[in-house]
């Protein structure tokens, strides 16, 4: 007696099947960047001022390091009309200021793929290169294509060596402009003291809006305050509705926050936090958080001065804080 019929087999494993949608998906995502690169405002120009007279002024007009440059110029122009922040106020005695850090991740990359759902699956970078085979200097890349080992200050060329499926799009200065006003707006949304330190990155006091922080034991040996607040909102889940609300008003480009005392450990929380999530040091130990931290990963620790700090024996902040000492 025959047994049940069998399924018939399909041609090709599942394998096949993920390297076909892999490949439309590549196929597609280039074909949005070469549209974009086409109408690029440095895309079709000629690469010298030799060929081009305009060369140098319209490579000025959109160059990266410019932009960058005059965003505060911007900031205070989209801002101006503000009423100055009111002064803050100190925290209940025994508890510790609020700080958020604000930071976009990968900013460039995420508002290019923003409204782009070609772009949103593919490791993605942001550069003036004009095509597969030209150079031109990465300035950020999702985190698909920084898990192939692709950075930021790396070149094109260098770069698909590690990704060859790297997909590159043009600078969009316009909607790096909408995008960063967006999320101005946002922090705006939920304290008047936001202390900007790019257009996509910021900090701010949100200590007499969210419910206080005991200080640690360490910082603080007497009786916290009693905690009257309890109607006002977490620190915690402020950051949350603060990130979603940044989310939808810049159409999908995601924020880490960092949550701290003061803007150092804010900023060491955010790093902790990324990609896309919420970190809190609120009532940590400094002495023991910062003890085994190594030097590279304190903010304004630069390659030169790791390299001479550690020529000396100096890696981590424990052996920072012994040699102070000495």
């Amino acid at each position: 007696m025959d047994g049940p019929a069998r399924a018939p087999e399909a041609v090709g494993g599942a394998g096949e099947e993920e390297a076909i949608v892999e490949e439309a998906r590549y196929r597609l995502a280039e074909a949005v960047a070469a549209e974009l690169r086409a109408s690029a405002p440095l895309g079709e120009r000629l690469r010298t001022s030799k060929d081009d007279p305009e060369f140098l002024v319209a490579f000025h007009a959109n160059s990266r390091l410019h932009w960058i440059g005059a965003w505060r110029e911007r900031f205070e122009t989209l801002f101006s009309g503000r009423p100055p922040p009111p002064p803050m106020t100190s925290p209940r005695p025994g508890c510790a200021r609020v700080v958020l850090h604000v930071d976009m991740d990968c900013f460039f990359a995420a508002v290019a793929a923003a409204g782009r759902p070609a772009l949103a699956r593919v490791p993605l970078a942001v550069s003036w290169s004009s095509g597969r085979e030209s150079g031109g200097e990465i300035s950020s890349a999702n985190y698909l294509a920084r898990a192939q080992g692709v950075r930021a200050g790396m070149w094109c060329k260098e770069a698909r060596t590690l990704c060859p499926r790297l997909v590159v799009v043009p600078y969009e200065f316009d909607r790096f402009v909408t995008a960063g006003a967006a999320l101005y707006r946002a922090l705006f949304a939920i304290s008047p003291h936001v202390a900007p330190v790019s257009c996509d990155e910021a900090y701010v006091d949100v200590t007499n809006f969210v419910r206080p922080s005991p200080l640690p034991s360490a910082l603080y040996s007497g009786a916290p305050a009693a905690n009257d607040g309890s109607a006002l909102i977490k620190p915690e889940a402020l950051a949350a509705a603060l990130r979603g609300n940044i989310l939808r008003a810049t159409g999908g480009c995601a924020a880490s926050v960092g949550i701290g005392p003061n803007r150092l450990l804010a900023r060491l929380a955010t790093a902790r936090a990324k990609p896309d999530g919420c970190v809190s040091l609120l009532g940590c130990e400094p002495a023991a958080l910062f003890a085994p931290l190594g030097i590279r990963e304190l903010p304004g620790v630069g390659r030169e001065r790791a390299s001479k700090l550690e020529s000396i024996g100096v890696h981590c902040c424990a052996e920072l804080a012994a040699a102070a000492a000495s």
